[in-house]
């Protein structure tokens, strides 16, 4: 019996449209925007956006989550009106614009709803935005939301910069333990010990209660005396 002839002509492919997904979810968009379809409503002060309970629940896990027990509608968001507006055109668009007077609202955002990748680009944006005179300020935020990299610039500049970084309100406005962590650093860039000194007694303003001076001047006591001029 003849051996069967093997064809080259391919019997079976996979085809992928790659503007789908786009395509898709603009048409989705649309029919938020004209409230076709929409299931549930998001709600913060006076603003309800209507949405789709299904492409809220894909894009958030914490949406997700809620939309499995009995949720009453509307659902209330707690978050400011235009940081709920933003966050629901980029669920549904994957556009949206960081600003320098939105992007702390927008991380607390991401954090509960748990948008990694926005909060992760949220990140990226303040990193920009990092220098001496607000450095302390961006520390404490990215210690309180675990933005790593966001810490780790700050604490860098804090470093190299410890002199103009000691002089700034923020600074003089840490907490104990933010400023004894801050001094016992040894990796801090300064010209001598009285310039740690210095930054302590700085914080130690007139017109701080008495607990508060009590608790900063325990700080004193990680200040290497013995590098001191005095």
């Amino acid at each position: 019996m003849p051996e069967r002839e093997v064809s080259s002509t391919p019997t079976a492919e996979t085809f992928v449209d790659k503007s789908y997904q786009n395509a898709f979810m603009k048409r989705m968009h649309k029919q938020r925007q004209s409230d076709k379809y929409t299931d549930v409503t998001l709600q913060s002060s006076s603003v309800d956006i209507r949405c789709h309970r299904n492409v809220l629940a894909a894009a958030s896990d914490y949406l997700n989550a809620m939309f499995q027990c009995d949720v009453e509608d509307p659902v209330q968001m707690n978050m400011k009106p235009e940081i709920l507006t933003a966050i629901v055109d980029y669920i549904y668009t994957g556009e949206i614009e960081l600003t320098v007077d939105n992007v702390e609202s927008l991380v607390k955002a991401c954090d509960v709803l748990q948008l990694d990748t926005l909060k992760t680009a949220c990140e990226s944006f303040m990193l920009k935005q990092v220098e001496p005179a607000n450095c302390v300020g961006f520390f404490q935020f990215a210690a309180s939301y675990h933005l790593d990299e966001l810490q780790q610039k700050p604490r860098r500049m804090m470093r190299s910069e410890f002199k103009i970084v000691a002089s700034t309100d923020d600074f003089k406005k840490l907490s104990c333990n933010e400023l004894i962590g801050f001094i016992k650093d040894d990796k801090a860039n300064v010209a001598s010990e009285d310039v740690v000194f210095d930054a302590v007694l700085g914080t130690l303003g007139t017109g701080s209660p008495p607990w508060k001076r009590s608790l900063k001047q325990s700080a004193c006591r990680f200040v290497r005396a013995t590098a001191c001029s005095i």
